[in-house]
């Protein structure tokens, strides 16, 4: 959507782009013109100065030049910001795209939450079935979730559960095999 509909105005961004490029040459050529510096040093002082960092490493010399540079950053201060306001705002939407493809919207998020006849896929047991269960697991004290397993496991006995409720390994006794060869002393 090029005029912002969609979130982003990329008209609104190259308009800006463009004027803040504008904006740096001539405040470039001007300062190259009254403070003989170099044209990359004159961009440099530009930027730095439209930017509002402001290291002080090169500073106008001229009265003239130090009232252009007053002007200058009252001028074009605001389309340096709305450039980097837009930049911000394009990188913004498309790590929102990112989150909302990864995590889903937030209408699906509580959907998902709030939906006890929802079914999760690889158990095919519904969330809220899932949520009764754990909250009674919750109240159980130990004894009655020994009790439990036992009940739903026949392999488990008293015997081989332990204090803490865990299935203890049973050491198996040594089997002797014998042979007896039903053809005596032939």
């Amino acid at each position: 959507h090029m005029f912002g509909q969609g979130g982003f105005n990329w008209f609104m961004a190259l308009t800006l782009f463009l004027e803040t490029c504008t904006a740096l040459l001539m405040g470039s050529v001007v300062f190259v013109r009254y403070e003989s510096w170099g044209f990359f040093d004159a961009v440099y002082f530009s930027f730095v100065t439209v930017s509002t960092i402001g290291f002080g490493d090169m500073v106008p010399e001229t009265t003239p030049t130090r009232v252009l540079a007053s002007i200058y950053i009252i001028l074009f201060n605001g389309s340096m910001a709305g450039l980097l306001g837009e930049m911000e705002n394009m990188y913004g939407l498309r790590f929102d795209e990112l989150v909302t493809w990864v995590y889903g919207t937030k209408e699906e998020q509580e959907n998902e939450l709030h939906c006890p006849e929802q079914q999760i896929k690889s158990t095919g047991v519904s969330y809220g079935a899932l949520e009764e269960m754990e909250k009674s697991l919750d109240k159980m004290s130990d004894t009655e979730l020994i009790n439990l397993v036992k009940n739903s496991d026949p392999e488990m006995n008293s015997d081989n559960i332990g204090e803490g409720g865990e299935k203890e390994e049973e050491e198996e006794e040594p089997r002797v095999s014998v042979v007896i060869d039903s053809k005596q002393d032939r």
